[in-house]
């Protein structure tokens, strides 16, 4: 079927219904996609506009990073090149010791920016996608969205117009969840790169010589940590979707 000059076909996966935990975690993921089926081929049938572009914007994705995915040639050469994912695109800088300054941006795959307004209009409305200037479809994962949302939160920041500023301590959680979107692009400097590391305990820190101290002591297991001088990371909160 066509709409409006982008096309979008029925959308059919075969996928095998097994009982193990990938399989049925993402069989019900399908099934809030609007999938139906099996027919008699085994296969899952996906109709209509709205759901194909809600399931090109939401679960498609995590599909291609789970299971390996093949599409067929009506959808890879006529529904593909009609439709535009829309990232966020973060810049970190500096601002003193204390604080770091966070720009997000987001933008299609072809180049065309939206307006934090724009994104939140599409929030409230409950629709993953709009109509780009250039006649495509742009997609947006809002579930994603709505989780970044949240972590901005947890970080309490300061809101200014370039973005937010955040306090240096959150680095480390806020590393950690834009490390889980592999498609996020993230611009930072290499010293809040450090920082970050070290919060979130992915860096290895040497525990500093201890002179004549370390001769009177006991040794200490080698994990890795400076375990006698360094506090404990911080803990961090991890979000997640079902």
């Amino acid at each position: 079927m066509k709409a409006s000059g982008c096309p979008i076909p029925k959308c059919r996966r075969a996928i095998p219904l097994a009982t193990s935990t990938p399989n049925a975690r993402r069989w019900r993921g399908l099934q809030r996609s609007g999938f139906s089926g099996p027919d008699a081929q085994g296969k899952l049938q996906l109709l209509g506009q709205n759901a194909v572009l809600n399931f090109f914007a939401r679960e498609f994705a995590r599909l291609q990073r789970e299971w390996s995915v093949t599409l067929d040639e009506q959808l890879e050469n006529r529904t593909l090149k009609n439709i535009e994912r829309v990232e966020p695109q973060f810049q970190i800088t500096s601002s003193g010791v204390q604080w770091f300054d966070l720009g997000v941006v987001f933008a299609s795959s072809g180049g065309e920016t939206f307006s934090a307004a724009d994104i939140q209009r599409l929030l409230l409305s409950g629709q993953s996608h709009t109509r780009l200037k250039n006649g495509k479809m742009a997609v947006i994962d809002t579930g994603a969205v709505e989780e970044l949302q949240e972590v901005l939160l947890d970080c309490a920041p300061q809101q200014h117009a370039q973005g937010y500023r955040i306090s240096s301590k959150q680095a480390g959680f806020l590393e950690a969840t834009l490390r889980q979107h592999s498609d996020w692009k993230v611009q930072a400097p290499a010293a809040w790169r450090d920082r970050a590391a070290k919060q979130s305990g992915e860096a290895k820190l040497e525990c500093p010589p201890l002179g004549d101290l370390g001769k009177r002591v006991a040794p200490l297991p080698e994990t890795g940590r400076g375990v006698a001088a360094f506090p404990a990371r911080e803990r961090i909160r991890r979000h997640s979707r079902g």
